[in-house]
């Protein structure tokens, strides 16, 4: 069992709903020295990518999680985290202007989840209304249906920074359709009923995660 409570807390966000198996408890271990932890799952066309990124100060470790043993292998410099993202995820390197993005589109957490869990059995007019109902924004509204509706990729992030105060978690998922995507961030908290819809690339988000590898600010201790 991981026993030390700091562990546990990791263990819970990370791999929620299950025990650990021997491979993922021996990286948690060694993780916890870490700056940052992220785990990316992450589903195109039946092709799985699961990786826990253990982000230090001069280096990246990459442990594949879904591969027998849970190899690792190391990122020395930031320059190769790109590339590692780019062959990983099939998407290219962005230029500046490509991060800008549309308006987000705020809502209710559970109202979303209804709507997708029945997004299969609604048409796209209808269910384009619904979200526009509970956004108030009907163009957003109806390119996020979209994507629901003919959704080809999903992933979920799992993002942990050390503070002084101990680990900060924050959490979000993926739909995706072609070059059309959207990040759902929401929080970690069950009591917490919100969701904010953020309209981005595949390429914008891993553009996004790359930034919050390389150039996160490292906490101060005082």
């Amino acid at each position: 069992m991981v026993e030390d409570k700091e562990c546990l807390h990791l263990a819970h966000f990370l791999f929620p709903g299950r025990a650990l198996h021997k491979d993922e408890k021996k990286m948690l271990l060694s993780a916890i020295a870490a700056r940052q932890l992220c785990r990316i799952e992450f589903v195109d066309a039946g092709d799985v990518q699961d990786l826990c990124l253990q982000v230090y100060e001069d280096r990246t470790l990459v442990t594949c999680m879904n591969t027998s043993g849970c190899p690792s292998y190391t990122l020395d410099k930031s320059e190769e985290v790109v590339r590692a993202f780019a062959y990983l995820f099939n998407c290219s390197p962005l230029a500046e202007e490509e991060m800008l993005s549309s308006p987000s589109l705020l809502m209710s957490r559970s109202v979303y989840e209804k709507l997708r869990h029945h997004s299969g059995s609604c048409a796209l007019p209808q269910l384009a209304a619904s979200l526009s109902a509970a956004t108030g924004d009907q163009e957003q509204s109806f390119s996020l249906a979209r994507v629901m509706k003919h959704c080809s990729e999903t992933g979920e992030l799992r993002l942990c920074s050390r503070t002084p105060g101990g680990w900060e978690m924050q959490y979000a998922s993926y739909i995706g359709h072609h070059s059309n995507g959207w990040l759902l961030r929401m929080s970690c908290k069950a009591s917490e009923d919100w969701m904010i819809a953020v309209p981005i690339s595949r390429g914008q988000l891993f553009a996004a995660l790359e930034e919050w590898i390389v150039h996160a600010v490292v906490p101060s201790s005082e």
